[in-house]
């Protein structure tokens, strides 16, 4: 029921697709720092910092000042 991933993301100019899926998510930020998109808010991540959401409301991550990692586990 729980699927876990490690994520790497690389900064880019372009604006995040922002989607969604069934479930819940969790997010853990390993390294760097990260925006994180839900709806219409916009969250600045970093190291140690960590988000629990519903998966269905659109959402998407971009990177800060270099490459982030993160671990997402999705809960169907």
């Amino acid at each position: 029921k729980a699927e876990p991933f490690l994520v790497t993301i690389h900064p880019d100019d372009e604006t995040p697709v922002m989607h969604g899926h069934d479930g819940q998510e969790f997010n853990y930020v390993i390294s760097g720092k990260m925006k994180f998109f839900i709806g219409d808010i916009c969250y600045e991540l970093e190291e140690g910092d960590s988000v629990y959401f519903d998966s269905s409301i659109p959402h998407a991550e971009q990177a800060i000042d270099g490459e982030a990692q993160f671990i997402a586990v999705v809960v169907k």
